[in-house]
């Protein structure tokens, strides 16, 4: 006999998150991620969180594992976490831990009642990599577009999942499916462009990148893997902000470590506290919608 359980549509940054309570009697599939996650056929998602009690009921305490769009697992999505923060609807400023796959994450409701989540520190540079191979330069990668028949380079950062930064705009044609990969990152990374938001854009934007990284608002479009083209990412955010904070140190000591990053899905704050980056962006409840299945193990 079919049964049901609720499932609470979101977004965050445009980015669809469907937050799946907890719920003892269920496991997941890729299958079924696949089935929920199909926007014609299902209720539709770029990730779905499916959160769990820990061994002990604790309001402000879940578990969550994190899946793409495509049914293969995330290591961590911050909007999917943002997304659950504003399910729990705690009072403004109390701290919810969220333990996912590479550890816990902690988050808040801001006095503007967008969320707020630690996502942690970044580590640059290729660390899956060792020891490098002959002449390999541990500090970029690049990927092929087969497409434009172009190749891009990006700077290798990770915080949960992969990604990498690449520092110049989106080249003209670049397909909204694309998904890289290449022999650093077999199984695909999250490749983020990123490029500085200027009063007057010069006509040739080569000549002009090395005087023009030291603002503090930035345009991202963002390729995740397992989805495609994103309308917001928070890891990726604080990826490119550890890469901007990095670069402009190296020149500019003083430089004040917060950043507004312009994403498809809207804008994201971010600042540094201590090594972790902090990102903040507005949460929503899309529907509250009862996903039916033929068994306990859909």
């Amino acid at each position: 006999m079919p049964s049901s359980i609720n499932v609470i549509k979101m977004h965050s940054l445009r980015n669809t998150i469907l937050v799946i309570p907890p719920h003892e009697k269920m496991s997941w599939s890729s299958e079924a991620i696949r089935a929920i996650s199909d926007f014609q056929t299902g209720i539709g998602a770029d990730q779905v969180m499916v959160c769990q009690y820990p061994s002990e009921k604790v309001p402000s305490s879940l578990k969550t594992s994190i899946w793409n769009h495509d049914g293969s697992s995330a290591l961590a999505c911050g909007n999917g976490m943002r997304c659950i923060i504003a399910y729990l609807n705690t009072a403004v400023g109390q701290i919810v831990t969220l333990y996912g796959p590479v550890g816990a994450v902690q988050g808040w409701k801001m006095p503007d009642h967008t969320i707020a989540i630690a996502q942690g520190s970044v580590t640059i540079g290729l660390e899956k990599k060792s020891p490098p191979s002959p002449g390999s330069d541990a500090s970029q990668t690049s990927f092929w577009i087969p497409s434009l028949q172009r190749r891009v380079v990006g700077i290798p950062a990770y915080i949960g999942n992969p990604h990498a930064v690449v520092l110049g705009p989106v080249p003209e044609g670049l397909p909204e499916s694309w998904l890289a990969s290449n022999g650093d990152f077999p199984d695909g990374i999250n490749v983020s462009f990123v490029w500085p938001k200027l009063e007057h854009p010069p006509a040739n934007f080569s000549e002009h990148t090395r005087t023009n990284w030291f603002g503090d608002t930035f345009f991202v479009k963002t390729w995740e893997r397992g989805v495609g083209l994103t309308q917001g990412c928070g890891s990726a955010s604080c990826a490119i902000a550890e890469v901007l904070f990095t670069r402009q140190t190296m020149t500019h000591p003083d430089q004040n470590p917060s950043y507004t990053l312009i994403m498809p899905g809207g804008k994201i704050r971010l600042w540094r506290d201590g090594l972790n980056w902090v990102h903040c962006a507005p949460a929503q409840t899309i529907a509250h919608c009862d996903w039916w299945y033929s068994d306990a193990k859909p």
